[in-house]
């Protein structure tokens, strides 16, 4: 296991692009499951082709969002919050689109295209699958390839931008050998706060 995930060191795009449609088309179906409570044969919601319909529809207006933002062109490994930012993006533009198709559906035919509610809880469901497996792999890498178990303890001093900048590199750096414990700094304003998930402590107990 080990060594297939140091192999996917950076995870080739039309893989990842196919587990995005795979995230895509479980939320869709997970949605409109959700929707009729679980029961298939409850016709009055939907009807059979609708299982098709509706999910082929999301999947459209997302796939074409997610090549216009390029997220299949993310390096798993490094995703970052400006990744996840665009993800979020591209999912919040392709849910709004739908919802506009929904309303040009509604003035011309009375009827939406797909409900609401299927919108709402695709919407949540994808990002939520796309951002935890993105991270999910993510960390399983560079556990793989750098143990937490052989990294050296330190502490970094000022929890300022020059601080966070250092244990960011020390963070995406996979061959770090480091791991961070603490940030100590003088501002009383900070201390007692985190950053990164790492207390701050006031300097004066440094040699503690």
């Amino acid at each position: 296991m080990n060594k297939f995930i140091k192999s996917l060191g950076i995870v080739p795009s039309p893989l990842v692009f196919l587990t995005d449609v795979l995230c895509i088309c479980c939320a869709a179906l997970l949605a409109m499951f959700v929707r009729v409570e679980f029961d298939l044969h409850n016709s009055s919601v939907f009807e059979p082709k609708h299982y098709l319909i509706i999910p082929a529809i999301i999947l459209a207006v997302r796939i074409f969002y997610f090549l216009v933002f390029r997220t299949p062109k993310i390096i798993v490994r490094y995703t970052s919050t400006k990744d996840v930012a665009k993800i979020f993006l591209a999912c919040i533009i392709g849910s709004a689109t739908l919802l506009i198709f929904n309303q040009i559906s509604k003035i011309a035919t009375q009827t939406y295209i797909i409900p609401h509610s299927i919108i709402v809880m695709e919407f949540f469901i994808t990002m939520v699958s796309m951002v935890f497996y993105r991270l999910t792999f993510k960390m399983l890498y560079l556990e793989t390839v750098n143990p937490a178990k052989l990294k050296k303890n330190i502490v970094i001093v000022g929890a300022g931008e020059a601080g966070i900048i250092t244990k960011h590199t020390l963070d995406r750096d996979a061959q770090s050998k480091y791991n961070v414990l603490a940030f100590f700094d003088s501002d009383p304003n900070k201390i007692g706060k985190m950053v990164e998930d790492v207390n701050i402590i006031d300097y004066q107990q440094l040699d503690n």
